[in-house]
């Protein structure tokens, strides 16, 4: 029969709030670092790490509380619901860290070919003739977000493997808790030796007249 393992999902539960602030840490991190850059990704702002994060951290509180309290079949009902959840946040953050990578390698000569960087000079060439800008700042392309987002995309993975299990956990312990069978009592033949009343019922009032 299946089992509900308590101790295995308050260690879950241990591992998922760890992993979600690292998340949240690291998300906060990317989005800081694309802030500051002359071409930010507008995908960037949308700082799915930190909200998945914040969820997989409240998925392992509750992971902890249904290890310690096996017994109370809501919270374990609640837990079901939130780790599915969780599941499908931290995957969808998932495969958006990975496309989010694989186009943070991009700078202002990606975006536009015809422009050149020079230290503190953008020349545009059009028509034969060339224009020099002045920028104040030095554009920054720096590859430090890609790591970052690396970092996020594993993590997320890693969440959403662990959100799964609880969720198979929760589905078992759901199916293995015994339920109450209805008790029906058949009454046995009366013996001999015990007694009992005679009961006689007329179908109507009797003819006091006879």
């Amino acid at each position: 029969m299946a089992r509900y393992h308590a101790r295995c999902v308050h260690g879950l539960g241990l591992a998922l709030v760890v992993l979600g602030v690292l998340s949240v840490a690291f998300g906060i991190a990317t989005t800081a670092v694309l802030s500051r850059a002359w071409y930010p990704d507008p995908a960037s702002y949308i700082s799915a790490p930190v909200w998945s994060g914040l969820a997989v951290v409240a998925t392992g509180i509750l992971a902890v509380l249904s290890g310690k309290r096996p017994e109370n079949r809501c919270l374990m009902i609640g837990l079901l619901v939130v780790a599915i959840v969780t599941t499908m946040l931290t995957l969808f953050c998932c495969l958006l860290t990975i496309v989010e990578a694989h186009l943070a390698g991009r700078c202002v000569t990606a975006a536009f070919p015809s422009y050149t960087i020079t230290g503190f000079k953008i020349n545009h060439t059009t028509g034969g003739h060339n224009y020099t800008i002045i920028d104040e700042s030095p554009p920054t392309c720096s590859a430090a977000p890609l790591p970052l987002r690396t970092v996020c995309a594993v993590l997320s993975f890693t969440e959403a493997a662990l959100g799964l299990a609880v969720s198979v956990m929760c589905c078992y312990g759901l199916a293995g808790q015994a339920v109450q069978q209805p008790v029906v009592y058949i009454p046995g033949a009366v013996t001999e030796r015990e007694g009992g009343h005679v009961i006689v019922q007329t179908v109507g009032p009797p003819d006091l007249a006879r």
